[in-house]
């Protein structure tokens, strides 16, 4: 199913992704395919709109602390726009033609490429795996107990399957 409507921005806003990727136009394209691939393969039938920044361990550090209480570096958030924060232009009198905002996914390089490194994983896997991963929490899934993490993994599996990414958990202990 392709998604033409959708609109999926990315910022690259840290200089350490240029290390795996220095053409950025064909990183963003990589970052696009991933995210429409889960909105594919999860999301609703409607367009939606979703904003990706490609940052740091610093900054992703700083988001972690601001908004889980957690000081640490993380590989990836998520910022989803429930219903109760709709913004007032998206109110329930505007064409349902108009994309629905998702939300937001941040991705920290120096925790991916460390995590890709210590699982055997190419970078450009990898991130399609967070990207992925990312937008799925957006679409409300999550991985609080077993039957979540199964379903959300089973969904992260089938999205990355069109992109050619063999399955990211194989041979990875939990």
């Amino acid at each position: 199913m392709t998604r033409p409507n959708d609109i999926i921005a990315v910022d690259v806003v840290a200089e350490e992704w240029a290390t795996s990727f220095p053409d950025e136009g064909l990183l963003k394209k990589l970052v696009i395919s991933a995210a429409k691939s889960a909105l594919s393969t999860a999301g609703p039938a409607r367009s939606v709109e979703v904003s990706i920044l490609l940052t740091n361990d610093d900054e992703i550090r700083a988001l972690n602390q601001n908004y889980r209480d957690k000081d640490m570096p993380t590989n990836v958030l998520s910022f989803a726009i429930s219903n109760s924060s709709t913004p007032s232009h998206l109110s329930p009198a505007q064409p349902t033609d108009l994309p629905k905002l998702l939300g937001d996914v941040v991705v920290a390089y120096e925790t991916c490429s460390k995590e890709a490194s210590a699982q055997s994983r190419l970078m450009e896997d990898y991130l399609c795996h967070m990207i992925i991963h990312g937008t799925l929490h957006l679409l409300g899934h999550d991985h609080d107990n077993e039957e979540e993490a199964i379903i959300m993994e089973n969904f992260e599996r089938k999205s990355l399957t069109p992109l050619g990414i063999t399955d990211q958990y194989i041979n990875i202990s939990k």
